[in-house]
């Protein structure tokens, strides 16, 4: 199930095709994912490509188009492809740090390692890794639907309830959307009370909206309380 989701969000995403759910078949996934790479490679996306191409070996080894793949994918593996990304993505880097032509390749591969390999044990932490290095490019709409892949396919996933917690964040305080926020916390605390973040969390619920002003008033407030 989780193949078809990562399929149809990133197909959505490029504008490839129109997502059925009645496509369920080894066949499909494999024709559906091969299209999608193929495109990338004429999009001049070759990593990315690669990606999906060296999954596709990985999972149909003995698929008729299996040489084809292996004269496609060149000496690295898709994992090898991310961890260079996440090195190039550092060098030449802007005032920001990075460098955002690599950085947004290194989101992309991420995402297609998901959508070619949702199973696959390293998903999860490319899948933060890359919500992580969109929140940086203030790619925010991105960054939130990563973080919602992870909150809901990968539930015990360590670092779930972190993706949890950053979403509210984010919403609260870069984009504003105060609603979201406030059913975001809510959500985390359900979820994870015990969490070393539940007091934070709990903290911002109670001053949602509020100025910095407000909110050190309110602090003041309390610890004249507590004395």
């Amino acid at each position: 199930m989780k193949r078809i989701i990562y399929q149809c969000l990133f197909f959505a995403l490029l504008g490839l095709f129109s997502c059925n759910s009645d496509s369920n078949t080894k066949g499909s996934d494999f024709d559906e994912l091969y299209a999608m790479a193929q495109d990338l490679e004429n999009r001049n996306k070759p990593q990315v490509a690669n990606v999906i191409y060296g999954n596709l070996l990985k999972n149909y080894p003995d698929h008729a188009k299996a040489d084809e793949l292996k004269s496609k994918m060149g000496t690295q593996s898709p994992a090898q492809i991310i961890e260079n990304l996440k090195q190039t993505r550092l060098e030449n880097p802007d005032q920001y740090g990075i460098n955002r032509t690599e950085a947004f390749k290194f989101v992309d591969a991420c995402e297609a390692y998901a959508a070619s390999a949702p199973d696959d044990p390293k998903t999860p932490e490319y899948l933060f890794d890359a919500a992580e290095i969109a929140k940086l490019l203030k790619t925010y709409d991105k960054a939130l639907s990563i973080y919602d892949k992870l909150i809901t396919d990968y539930p015990d996933y360590q670092k779930t309830p972190s993706a949890l917690f950053i979403k509210a964040f984010t919403l609260e305080n870069e984009l504003g959307r105060m609603e979201e926020a406030k059913e975001a916390y809510e959500l985390f605390l359900e979820r994870y009370p015990n969490n070393d973040f539940a007091d934070d969390a709990q903290f911002s619920l109670e001053n949602l909206g509020k100025s910095p002003e407000e909110v050190l008033k309110a602090i003041e407030e309390k610890n004249k309380l507590n004395q």
